[in-house]
């Protein structure tokens, strides 16, 4: 992240740096998969000091922060560790989200963009929609994502059926599962 010294001696800088001296915005996408041991340098570039240490860099080991840098810090959880969904997760340090300020901004599936998605089978966006509401009204540990709005266009596109699409997506359910979403009426 802050960047490294090559075999030669040459500093190799690292994502972190640029907008944080120059200004810009730093997305840490998937933030809480990140080792809770690497996300500390954060700290440094969220605190109110705003000097990053940079000891790999030696004509200039001190960064300072620009008055236009931004970071913005993208979670699947509230970065508390892993649970049934997101297994890979980390608990990250209380010291890196105290920087945070305890702002969270949600962020809700975005249905225009999944209707665009799906194209011409909007048939299709309503079954997933279907789908994803019997999911979350069940507190079913499945996801419906907009990844599957993308995916189902395409098979729509091969040829497929909404009952394949929906046995596809499903294919790893319990009948337990299926029939608290009521899998029958939505196929």
């Amino acid at each position: 992240l802050t960047g490294r010294m090559l075999f030669n001696g040459d500093y190799k800088e690292g994502l972190a740096v640029p907008p944080f001296e120059n200004g810009g915005v730093l997305c840490a996408d998937e933030f809480d998969g990140f080792d809770e041991n690497c996300a500390l340098v954060f700290n440094a570039m969220l605190d109110d000091q705003g000097v990053l240490a940079i000891p790999n860099r030696p004509d200039n080991p001190v960064a300072l922060r620009h008055e236009k840098f931004k970071f913005a810090g993208c979670a699947n959880t509230y970065c508390d560790g892993a649970d049934f969904s997101y297994s890979g997760r980390n608990q990250l340090d209380r010291a890196t989200l105290d920087r945070f300020g305890d702002v969270v901004i949600e962020v809700d599936y975005d249905k225009a963009l999944e209707r665009a998605l799906v194209g011409e089978y909007s048939d299709t966006a309503t079954m997933l929609w279907s789908l994803r509401r019997n999911v979350d009204n069940e507190r079913i540990e499945r996801i419906v994502s907009t990844r599957r709005f993308k995916d189902a266009h395409v098979w729509r596109k091969l040829g497929k059926s909404n009952e394949w699409i929906i046995k596809r997506i499903t294919t790893s359910w319990t009948s337990e599962e299926l029939d608290k979403v009521n899998y029958k009426r939505i196929v």
